[in-house]
């Protein structure tokens, strides 16, 4: 089922939607969460839930603007499940941008940045959105990515290097002086 069918009956037809979600997107945003929360079940089964949860409240949004379902559903479900293991564990973490910015301090206004480094990294053409996406969100290492899209992992290594130089000026142009320490 393609996007905007699944997003037009997630507003028409909120518990059969669900179900076509789960079970296209299911996996997916499972892995996600898994990866964040390992020792978690219980945590990992009710942030799923809030996921799709949050995809249903948000269906006509996304409709309206064309997001791209399964991107948007992965980069929830990591930030979901880094909000909860946050929660469990009272450590912070944000990867990319200590990547892009080599600091591991969260500046104030993180809630903006994320939202900037989300649309940047689904703006980014194909591999490189996909290279990011299982990086940095479903935190794949440079080797499981390789294999899954059939590329050598020097060239992952080499598009993510890439890749992170034009998120670091795109973030720059975008955010001015508030992501200064980016340079």
């Amino acid at each position: 089922m393609n996007d905007k069918k699944l997003l037009i009956l997630l507003r028409s037809d909120p518990e059969e939607g669900l179900r076509k979600a789960i079970a296209e997107h299911g996996a997916a945003v499972n892995g996600v969460v898994r990866r964040v929360l390992r020792n978690a079940s219980q945590e990992a089964e009710e942030c799923c839930a809030d996921v799709f949860v949050a995809l249903w409240r948000h269906a006509e949004k996304l409709l309206s603007d064309a997001v791209p379902v399964r991107a948007w559903l992965l980069v929830t479900a990591r930030n979901a499940a880094i909000d909860r293991w946050r929660k469990l564990t009272r450590r912070e973490e944000f990867p990319l941008y200590e990547e892009l910015t080599g600091d591991s301090g969260l500046p104030e206004n993180i809630s903006d940045l994320e939202a900037m480094l989300q649309e940047l990294v689904e703006s980014l053409p194909s591999p490189d959105r996909e290279i990011f996406l299982r990086k940095y969100y479903l935190l794949e290492t440079s080797k499981e990515i390789a294999e899954a899209l059939s590329l050598t992992e020097g060239n992952v290594n080499v598009r993510l290097s890439r890749g992170r130089e034009r998120l670091k000026r795109q973030l720059l142009q975008k955010g001015g002086d508030r992501y200064a320490l980016c340079k």
